[in-house]
């Protein structure tokens, strides 16, 4: 359903977007529907109220009077998420001077306009993001469009300084994938293809690759995930990608980090405990590191992940400091789901059952993992307090929200049905039988 798809989309709008996108609709360059204004504010106002009006309510709030139409209300909910998504890629661009300039300078030099193109060079020499390989290949890609087009010295190029920047930007992006692809085999045991890994891989570890700081850290990363080398390997990684990370664009650091992060979880699941302190200091480095600029980069699973590994070393007041300034990092949908889960969970860990209960009984998660996720830590709750008949009943209704829920994968569903099953168990065991 188009509305569904648009809400969701216009859900995730900041209030500068929202205000931005306004303009957009208003401005006829862009938009010459004017039905597509006041239906944007008919589903901004609900997504604010979170009251949903549904099709004929939003029908109602942006156009009066005027009699429901459900094709026409779907065709105009098709105009507008359209217009939505054209929307982030403008948006998207306007925030990216660099990015703007070499699509100017493109147009610029295909229209012969040499003083124009002139500036937009000094300007891109001076304020170009060098870390983005892309840009650095794309800028040299123009420059090698501007001298073909001038014309003017026989023999004149920037093919080496072009062959570079291309060959950088495949290695890096070569890499980069690669390294995605045995993580994405030790998390999810998917087989991914190679590709040219194979023949690539002896190129890569000559120069001038194996100089690039970033293309050095994820051949050390593939060696690592290829192998899962030993501790010494690990350590000299993550001091290396410490001193280099500004080099990496902010997305491309965070999955790097999330990599090693998983291979550190992997290796504490396997009973090598020493790695959950390493686990502690990575997080230590990329919270540091600070890459999180672009929006929603700090997910819900990273926060949750720094939490529960603060947990597990028993860091009760670093984790309490944690949540109290990292939670207005998170993404504003979620951000309430994952606040009062992960509140509940440090309360439980220093054994205040009682507050874990009320945290838990005051929050209606809208996220069916943090539903999950919570029920089962009230189970936990209710068994410590040894409030057992409280406990039956939770576990009943447990039992039959899993039953219901069609969102629910049926792996999942086994898994906890399962563990409602051991639980039930346990509370029918007879006292003092320790060993059963």
């Amino acid at each position: 359903m188009k509305e569904a798809k648009l809400a969701a989309l216009l859900s995730t709008f900041s209030k500068n977007e929202v205000f931005s996108f306004r303009k957009f609709l208003k401005s006829p360059f862009h938009n010459e529907d004017q039905n597509l204004l006041p239906l944007f504010e008919a589903f901004i106002s609900e997504i604010r109220k979170g009251k949903p009006l549904g099709a004929e309510g939003i029908w109602k709030k942006a156009f009066r009077e005027e009699v429901f139409l459900e094709r026409e209300f779907h065709l105009r909910n098709t105009y507008l998420l359209r217009k939505a998504e054209a929307f982030l890629a403008h948006f998207a661009l306007k925030n990216s001077r660099t990015r703007l300039q070499l699509k100017a300078g493109d147009e610029l030099i295909r229209r012969r306009l040499s003083k124009n193109y002139a500036g937009i060079f000094r300007r891109l020499e001076k304020e170009m993001d060098t870390k983005d390989a892309e840009v650095v290949f794309r800028y040299q890609e123009l420059r090698f469009e501007k001298i073909r087009r001038e014309g003017k010295r026989k023999g004149e190029n920037n093919l080496d300084e072009l062959h570079s920047s291309l060959d950088i930007f495949y290695a890096r992006e070569k890499m980069k994938y690669a390294c995605e692809s045995l993580n994405l085999k030790a998390v999810r045991n998917v087989e991914v293809s190679e590709g040219l890994m194979p023949v690539l891989l002896p190129a890569l570890r000559e120069a001038p690759f194996i100089s690039d700081p970033v293309i050095s850290i994820y051949l050390k990363l593939y060696d690592l995930l290829a192998s899962e080398g030993d501790g010494s390997t690990y350590d000299t990684l993550r001091i290396f990608l410490g001193k280099n990370a500004s080099m990496f664009k902010g997305a491309d650091l965070i999955s790097t980090y999330i990599m090693l992060q998983n291979l550190c979880i992997r290796r504490v699941n396997s009973g090598k405990s020493e790695y959950l302190d390493k686990l502690l200091v990575l997080y230590a480095d990329l919270l540091s590191a600070d890459p999180f600029k672009e929006r929603n980069s700090f997910t819900p699973w990273l926060y949750k992940n720094i939490i529960t590994a603060g947990l597990l070393s028993g860091k009760y007041d670093w984790v309490e400091s944690f949540i109290k300034s990292h939670t207005d990092r998170l993404p504003e949908s979620q951000r309430e789901n994952a606040y009062s889960y992960n509140l509940a969970n440090l309360h439980f860990y220093k054994k205040d059952y009682p507050r874990t209960i009320s945290i838990l009984h005051e929050v209606s998660f809208n996220d069916i993992a943090y539903e999950l996720d919570g029920r089962w830590l009230l189970v936990r709750a209710y068994y410590e307090l040894e409030e057992f008949d409280a406990l039956e009943s939770l576990l009943n209704g447990f039992r039959i929200y899993l039953q219901r829920n069609k969102l629910i994968t049926a792996s999942t569903k086994r898994q906890y049905l399962n563990l409602l099953k051991y639980v039930m168990l346990l509370l029918k065991l007879p006292p003092g039988k320790s060993e059963a």
